[in-house]
């Protein structure tokens, strides 16, 4: 606030104070800090430095969002000070300030639609239909009323109007200087009142903004006209690649030889599993037989001791006879006892296996080695693609060149604007 002047005005951009609207920009605004700044300028400062710093004691403000802003109060004793030095009667001073507190006011998003809200072209009511062919805006009984005349005008494409957005179309204003943006810098990017484009932009590329949009809304037309051309060719392709699609899914021939494949690779598993069958019934003969000669072996033990056991049971029985009768040569008596102490004196030894447990070692490498017996190539990848570049793949080989300078007959790849179908060579 200058405190020098007669007439109170901003600390930051040094303009009067105005309090004719209580949303007006110029309105005084109370900071954390205790001193006053007009909302343009809040406005302006957030927007340009996502913060607001008081130009008498520096201290940030600490907004943090816009919706901070509409709640930074008014400086009502600012509001007063403006009133006394302008009207210079007490009893106004105290009225209307009362009346700032006191009265509702319409919503500020409220005053912005009303504000950009069209006119109807016939009764100049709030427009809310929008007609493409008629390019006017109509409110929604004259629009019933002028397209339900005849059947040509029933026919055109009424869209409602969002009135949310309609601020969009209003022309701006420069936030600074409050004037309307009639020019565009090039170089920033951004549109300029003819303030800023003489102060801070007068050496960049700096256009007038009517003339620019005109230019620019010929460009716009050419590449509708462009895009139209480009659309109905990929629309002719889209149909030819929908005719191969229909044919492919309807031909037999390709379905033909993949089943051939399929029974050969059946065929050959089928051998494979066979020859594992016959190896598994020669190990479970192998292992059958094993048990019978372990049996047979004890068989055979057993025979043997009853053998040696009726032998020498026999020479004892013989003895008992000859020494019950007396009747023996004392050679023969001899004899018998020299068998029957020699089967007596002899060892026998009854051995067996140490390794009495079969032992069967499967090979794990058998399954790799399955694997690599059946080798194969067989491309699973797409056929076709489509990309806007020309940098291919080896494997891929040019079919077509669908854009703006290419010609349908021949596969010239001559064209800036571009959509590549390729084909795989093997495919």
């Amino acid at each position: 606030m200058n405190r020098t002047n007669k007439m109170l005005c901003c600390s930051h951009c040094k303009t009067n104070y105005q309090i004719g609207d209580v949303y007006g920009p110029k309105n005084p605004m109370l900071l954390v800090c205790g001193h006053d700044m007009c909302r343009h300028c809040i406005k302006y400062l957030y927007k340009k430095n996502k913060q607001v710093i008081c130009k008498v004691c520096q201290a940030d403000c600490m907004i943090k969002c816009d919706d901070e802003i509409s709640n930074i109060p008014i400086h009502y004793f600012i509001v007063g000070k403006v009133w006394y030095s302008t009207y210079k009667r007490q009893r106004k001073i105290y009225q209307d300030i009362s009346n700032i507190r006191m009265t509702t006011f319409p919503s500020k998003s409220s005053i912005k639609t009303k504000e950009n809200c069209q006119n109807c072209q016939n009764c100049q009511k709030y427009a809310a239909i929008f007609c493409e062919q008629c390019d006017e805006a109509y409110c929604a009984d004259c629009s019933q009323e002028i397209h339900m005349e005849n059947h040509i005008m029933s026919q055109h494409d009424l869209n409602k109007l969002d009135i949310s957005h309609l601020e969009l179309l209003q022309a701006s204003k420069c936030d600074l200087h409050l004037k309307i943006n009639d020019f565009i810098c090039i170089t920033c990017e951004t549109e300029l009142c003819p303030v800023c484009a003489v102060e801070n932009h007068r050496h960049h590329d700096v256009h007038h903004l009517e003339k620019y949009n005109i230019s620019q809304a010929q460009r716009l037309n050419e590449y509708s006209l462009k895009g139209d051309i480009l659309l109905n060719r990929l629309k002719h392709y889209r149909d030819k690649f929908n005719e191969k699609v229909q044919k492919h899914r309807c031909s037999n021939f390709k379905k033909n030889k993949n089943e051939q494949n399929k029974k050969d690779i059946s065929t050959y598993v089928s051998s494979v599993i066979g020859t594992l069958q016959c190896l598994e019934q020669r190990f479970f003969s192998m292992i059958d037989q094993a048990e019978q000669s372990s049996s047979k072996s004890m068989t055979h033990v057993v025979g043997q001791l009853n053998s040696f056991v009726d032998d020498l049971q026999s020479k004892l029985n013989l003895l008992n006879v000859l020494l019950k009768t007396n009747n023996y040569s004392s050679i023969a008596m001899l004899d018998h006892i020299a068998g029957i102490e020699r089967m007596l004196d002899t060892t026998y030894y009854l051995a067996k296996k140490n390794k009495a447990k079969s032992s069967i070692t499967f090979d794990e490498n058998i399954y790799a080695t399955v694997q690599r017996s059946v080798l194969f190539d067989i491309d699973t990848s797409d056929r076709y693609v489509l990309g806007c570049s020309p940098d291919l793949l080896p494997e891929y080989t040019l079919s077509a060149t669908i854009g703006l300078n290419s010609d349908d007959n021949n596969g010239k790849r001559n064209s800036t604007l571009s959509l590549l179908c390729q084909q795989i060579n093997h495919g």
